[in-house]
């Protein structure tokens, strides 16, 4: 299994961290942590988010609009670890990544 972990950009009191998942060969996702406040507990905040081989993940934050942010999950994990072609789909969260709503 691939170990892999990318810090996100916070502009909030929170730190996201994406920890790899999918295991090799490619292609890689993993599951989006969040931090509390102080950095010392995380809990699971969306799996399945997209990254490339780089290790660059696909998570924006709307910079400006605090709490706003996009994300890419892979909608066929299971298929994918097969036939390793990713179906993506957006989501985005209005509440700091308590909560991914699919976008339309």
């Amino acid at each position: 299994m691939l170990q892999a972990y990318t810090i996100l950009e916070s502009s909030t009191m929170s730190v996201f961290l994406h920890v790899t998942t999918s295991e090799k060969p490619r292609p890689y996702w993993g599951s989006i942590l969040k931090s509390n406040s102080n950095g010392t507990y995380y809990s699971v905040s969306l799996e399945n988010v997209n990254r490339n081989d780089a290790g660059y993940v696909d998570f924006e934050k709307m910079i400006g609009l605090d709490g706003i942010a996009l994300v890419n999950v892979v909608s066929n994990p299971q298929e994918a670890t097969i036939t390793g072609r990713k179906e993506l789909e957006t989501r985005i969260t209005h509440n700091d990544g308590n909560l991914c709503s699919p976008a339309v």
